[in-house]
């Protein structure tokens, strides 16, 4: 209440209900004036809050925490980051209760005295809840610090770090408190030392005065002169970093994507804060008014549009039998041995895992891309098959442009490696938080969203390590116009329809008559799409990725024709996340295809490689016994107990989604062994004992990479490939680069 309010009519007696109401009453009291006090500053809560939980309870947090503990240098900005956060929470949480609450200056004389009385227990609140949430960012950022101290895997001198910087952290946070606690007559002091220096008075910025006891008048917005000026140096401060992020988000990797999360985040709340002042003057509640405008304007609004060339002339892509036949001949041999891959979704493991293998197959096997007919991929693993597709376009064993990455391995290997392990979530974190987020209160799709940014982050680490720009170039540049030796493999790309939840392959063969209940994307839209945008079709999973819209074919833009006139593309793992679904339609099409005028069927040998990056997938059932580092999916957790009325459905249908994998897997695997006589072989991304899974997202720690790199030394992944280069007849190569493998840092590997 304000003053006058407190002053107006006569007060009400003084009432003693006795106990035990009296002690409940004063709780309820207590209660009471906090619940209004953290009310005023929830903004400031909720930005601390979200940030600080996304480090501790996600992998993706996890795993930038572990970052710091790898390289100490990247602190430098990360400290500050954190400091500019905890200042920010603190200061607008201070301004909004300064300015917005109305905070009683009198006693009211028909309370019950509690705890010292309301007047000064809400003043003792007012000054020190700002503080404590300012505190707060420091203290989530050590218990951060402290969980990822605990991840197995890290190394002793790593662990021993972040528990240095838990306390380092934790130490910040109290000296952050003393500072706001204490700022005003430790200013003074030091303002009259240097007075005493200069022989006059001290600057007037560095004097801080007594708070004003500031009571807000409804109707009237009057604030002091450095509060404008801390509002405008923010505002510009964020214009700033928004057109960075609008403009050029890649231009932002200097930043991690923890430093670029915190600033983002902490940016928007001068902003939040003046819009709850503004909606104090006019006693509206604007925030709620802009949540209601984002709601309308979703209606018209939409930014997620795919990313088109132009309208693409009459589809002229070669069919399944065509590239067969063409494949056939060009082997030279009555018999040849024929490679199909499936390859899993799973972000960037599933990305930097698919790459580093099939780089190292081609490595082992100079000829081995010309026995891979094609590869199917869901998410990560269409993002892996799409640069190792395009390395072979670019012949980077050639000119070995790309950085050795600490393992054995050659040109083809190291480059994937060198492109999928860089950091690609700064710049969708930015896009995320400023063109994406501020187009939510647009009427009109007007601002780049963050899937371009992430394509833009593959892209530039491509042109990083090539010096060109294959990957944003057209989908089919990959492939030469007049066939020849790089004519295969095929790529087949597999998202999600929204509309309907069928698959949508975009491939560079015409495979529509032979998808079962599935688009293919060419055949239904008329656009010319980047390598990059079309191994997103397959890669937009929750939250960092949105699905990306599919208008309908119109004269002024190109667009598709599916069954219902407007649908969305989203993650191929919604529907299946191993590929095998997909694989085992294009087996089906191989089987029936003619091969020669005669309309003979091809003879060749078959081998199909399943990739997978769920650490816990223990493969599929054989005849032989299982490995001994198997984790059966099968064997999953009980369901949880808590609100299972509202969560078991999402469970279930998350849980689905995995089972649904795991069949696709087995039913591919029973294809090619009692049907084709084929050979199928797994390799599986696997944890060992002591370590922890690399995490989901578009950012890899060395740590996780160093997983990654080593997984070949696993066992059941060291038999897989002693299998296939005695297959394909390179097993001098395997074998040497197994022991080269073993030499290396993965000598640790079980």
């Amino acid at each position: 209440m304000t003053e006058s309010e407190t002053t107006e009519g006569p007060a009400a007696p003084r009432r003693d209900p006795g106990r035990p109401f009296g002690a409940l009453n004063c709780l309820w009291a207590v209660l009471r004036d906090i619940g209004r006090v953290l009310r005023y500053t929830r903004l400031s809560i909720l930005v601390t809050l979200l940030a600080g939980l996304a480090l501790i309870l996600t992998g993706q947090g996890q795993d930038l925490i572990v970052i710091r503990a790898e390289e100490p240098l990247s602190l430098l900005p990360f400290y500050p980051a954190v400091i500019f956060w905890a200042v920010n929470a603190w200061y607008w949480a201070r301004v909004t209760l300064r300015h917005c609450a109305r905070i009683p200056w009198k006693e009211d004389p028909g309370e019950t005295p509690c705890l010292g009385g309301r007047l000064r227990r809400v003043r003792w609140l007012v000054r020190h809840v700002p503080r404590a949430i300012g505190a707060g960012a420091f203290a989530l950022i050590a218990v951060a610090q402290f969980v990822a101290s605990g991840r197995d895997g890290l190394g002793g001198a790593e662990q021993e770090l972040l528990r240095t910087l838990t306390a380092i952290t934790l130490a910040l946070g109290v000296v952050f408190y003393l500072a706001a606690t204490y700022r005003r007559p430790v200013s003074r002091a030091v303002g009259r030392g240097v007075a005493a220096l200069r022989k006059g008075a001290a600057p007037d910025w560095l004097m801080l005065g007594d708070a004003p006891a500031y009571a807000p008048v409804p109707g009237v917005l009057a604030l002091p002169r450095r509060l404008k000026q801390s509002f405008a140096a923010s505002g510009m401060a964020l214009l700033l970093v928004f057109s960075l992020a609008t403009l050029a988000p890649t231009r932002l990797g200097w930043l991690s994507s923890d430093t670029m999360f915190l600033v983002g985040a902490s940016l928007w709340i001068a902003p939040g804060t003046w819009v709850i002042l503004l909606g104090k003057r006019g006693d509206l509640p604007l925030l709620s008014f802009l949540v209601v405008l984002a709601l309308i304007f979703s209606f018209f609004n939409d930014n997620h549009a795919l990313r088109d060339l132009g309208r693409r002339d009459a589809d002229e892509r070669t069919s399944v039998a065509q590239a067969l036949a063409a494949w056939h001949a060009r082997s030279g041999e009555a018999r040849p041995k024929l490679v199909l891959v499936a390859t899993a979704g799973g972000g960037s493991r599933a990305a930097y895992w698919t790459g580093s293998l099939l780089g190292t197959l081609q490595d082992l096997k100079t000829d081995f891309d010309r026995r891979l007919f094609a590869i199917s991929g869901v998410s990560g693993g269409s993002l892996g098959a799409a640069v190792f597709r395009s390395l072979l376009t670019a012949k980077p064993g050639g000119a070995a442009p790309c950085e050795d990455t600490g393992a054995p391995g050659g040109a083809y290997r190291d480059c994937a490696r060198a492109i999928l392990g860089a950091d690609f979530l700064t710049a969708t974190t930015a896009a995320l938080l400023f063109p994406d987020l501020v187009q939510r209160f647009l009427p009109l799709g007007l601002l780049p969203d963050r899937a371009e940014a992430l394509e833009e982050a593959w892209e530039t680490a491509w042109k990083e390590q090539l010096g060109n720009d294959l990957l944003s170039q057209d989908f089919f540049a990959s492939w030469p116009p007049d066939g020849g030796a790089r004519a295969l493999p095929a790529l087949l790309l597999n998202g999600t329809s929204v509309a309907s939840g069928k698959r949508i392959v975009t491939s560079n063969l015409r495979v529509a008559e032979h998808l079962t209940d599935a688009y293919d994307f060419f055949a239904r839209c008329r656009m010319g799409l980047r390598m990059s945008t079309a191994a997103n079709n397959s890669a937009r999973f929750p939250i960092i990725g949105p699905a990306g819209t599919l208008r309908p074919d119109g004269e002024e833009e190109p667009g598709c024709d599916f069954e219902r006139p407007f649908d969305r593309i989203v993650d191929g793992g919604y529907f299946e996340n191993f590929g095998a679904t997909t694989a085992l339609d294009l087996l089906r099409a191989l089987a029936d295809a003619p091969c020669h005028r005669d309309a003979k069927p091809c003879d060749y040998e078959l081998i199909v490689i399943q990739i997978s990056s769920d650490p816990g997938y223990a493969g599929v059932k054989t005849n032989a016994k299982p490995g001994p580092d198997a984790v059966d999916l099968r064997r999953a957790k009980a369901p949880g107990s808590f609100a299972s009325e509202l969560l078991a459905p999402v469970e279930t249908l998350l849980n689905t989604r995995n089972a649904r994998g795991v069949l696709a897997a087995q039913s591919l695997h029973d294809r090619v062994v009692e049907v084709a006589k084929g050979d199928f072989i797994e390799f599986r991304l696997v944890t060992p004992e002591g370590e922890s899974d690399p995490p989901l997202g578009w950012v890899l720690s060395g740590a996780a990479r160093k997983t990654i790199d080593c997984q070949l030394a696993i066992p059941a992944n060291k038999e897989s490939l002693k299998t296939l280069s005695r297959l394909l007849g390179f097993e001098a190569e395997a074998r040497a680069f197994l022991d080269r493998l073993q030499d290396s840092p993965c000598k640790t590997a079980p």
